[in-house]
């Protein structure tokens, strides 16, 4: 907008291109004037640098169209020594020209967002030149200039700081990056060292594991030694008690072997005391039935003989 105010143009077409964007500016009063060919070119790169290439001056704004006095017109010609005419340049104005040093002055301060004693004075002025206007832009073009001059001096400067301290940084940086080497080296080595110990760790809690296991292998094979030597001593003591009972049996074996020759040699007597006893078990069975026969034979007697007692008891 400050752009377009400060030159008196407005957007006549833009254009995208690979690396930025071309803005064509005409002159806005070209219904007016007709044949102002009269134009602002800005290139406005995609990193935010701006490039303004401007013709010299408007078609209405040319000599012979104002009212300037011939003796302002003489100065301006010295100014210009091409002079004004109604062509306008196709190319950018290369010549020291008062209205080209100018709108290059007022860009510059805008491009650095300085203040501009010309811009602020074309603003104000008209087109019409005198002698004290003229001074009074040169006023104002010098201090611009020097004000310019000033800046791109600080921002020489600055740039120059800037390099240093980039420099220094760089070389921080390269220190830094030679820092971090050596200490990503020892992280290396250190985590190297570290595996190397895990696997030495790991190898002797495994050596640790196996000997616990052997010690505990031993153990219970101690253990079962010694319960087996219990065993065994209770094994002997149970074969010396069966042993003894052995003994002891045999002894009553051989004592039974002498009862049963005995036995033996009793059996025929003893047979033959069954044959005696057979023989009176019989007689006695047979005397058993006589005594039986008699009593049998005497009981009618003596209960005959008993009832005649008591009767006779009675008559007595």
């Amino acid at each position: 907008m400050s752009l377009a105010k400060c030159h008196n143009v407005s957007v006549y077409r833009k254009k995208r291109l690979k690396k930025y964007d071309t803005i064509t500016f005409r002159c806005s009063q070209y219904r007016r004037f007709t044949k102002c060919q009269y134009q602002v070119k800005a290139k406005a790169f995609h990193d935010g640098i701006y490039q303004i290439f401007c013709s010299q001056h408007h078609e209405y704004e040319s000599l012979e169209n104002s009212i300037v006095p011939v003796e302002i017109r003489s100065v301006i010609r010295d100014l210009a020594p091409n002079g004004l005419s109604n062509g306008v340049p196709t190319e950018p104005p290369i010549q020291l020209k008062t209205k080209y040093i100018t709108d290059s002055l007022i860009n510059l301060c805008h491009t650095y967002n300085l203040p501009s004693l010309l811009a602020q004075y074309r603003s104000s002025t008209t087109d019409v030149f005198s002698l004290d206007n003229i001074n009074h832009w040169s006023d104002c073009q010098t201090k611009d200039i020097d004000r310019v001059s000033k800046h791109v001096e600080y921002l020489n400067n600055t740039l120059n700081k800037t390099k240093s301290d980039l420099q220094l940084n760089e070389n921080r940086c390269k220190k830094q990056d030679e820092t971090n080497s050596r200490l990503q080296q020892l992280i290396n080595d250190d985590k190297q060292s570290k595996k190397v110990l895990q696997e030495l760790h790991d190898r002797k809690v495994n050596d640790l594991k196996k000997q616990c296991d052997q010690q505990e292998t031993n153990l219970i094979v101690s253990e079962q030694i010694k319960l087996l030597t219990n065993q065994k001593i209770k094994l002997k003591q149970q074969v010396k008690e069966v042993n003894d009972l052995c003994t002891s049996r045999g002894e009553q074996i051989e004592k039974l072997e002498s009862s049963k020759n005995e036995l033996k040699n009793l059996i025929p007597d003893r047979f033959k005391s069954d044959d005696a006893i057979k023989t009176l078990e019989q007689d006695r069975i047979r005397l058993q039935t006589e005594l039986d026969l008699v009593k049998r034979d005497l009981k009618e007697p003596l209960s005959s003989s008993y009832e005649e007692l008591t009767q006779e008891c009675e008559l007595l």
